[in-house]
């Protein structure tokens, strides 16, 4: 019994000499901004909301337009509401001037740029026709 204590202590003191030299000698560090031509810190993720829905209305709003969808896969009384800045009607129309039709997916910015009534504004970055595959 008493060799397996022994054994059991200097295994544990092996460990405890290895894990205190590998913190010594290890070049790791926290996390850090990655480095850039500015010499600032900056944050990297994705600015951009992606919404994948059937439009079902617009409405003016001041300047702005407020446009009701049901986002795609969800029951059909499910809408949401989304504030778009400005006159986006020419995201919602073809180069030869037809309206896109259709499940759409529609690129926009979650930064909201202003704000209208309490409700941010978002800029629409584009907007693509889903293909049906048959």
């Amino acid at each position: 019994m008493k060799n397996v204590v022994v054994a059991y202590i200097v295994f544990v003191l092996i460990f405890l000499v290895i894990a205190a030299v590998l913190i010594g000698t290890g070049h790791a560090s926290t996390t850090k901004a990655r480095p850039n031509s500015l010499g600032v810190d900056q944050v990297y993720e994705n600015n951009n909301g992606y919404l994948l829905a059937l439009p079902v209305e617009a409405t003016r709003v001041g300047d702005d337009v407020n446009i009701r969808y049901q986002p795609y896969n969800t029951p059909a009384l499910y809408d949401e509401s989304l504030l778009f800045c400005g006159d986006v009607s020419a995201y919602f129309h073809n180069s030869d001037g037809s309206p896109k039709r259709g499940v759409l997916i529609i690129v926009y910015d979650k930064v909201g740029h202003h704000m209208y009534s309490g409700m941010a504004c978002h800029e629409i970055v584009n907007v693509f026709t889903m293909e049906v595959q048959r």
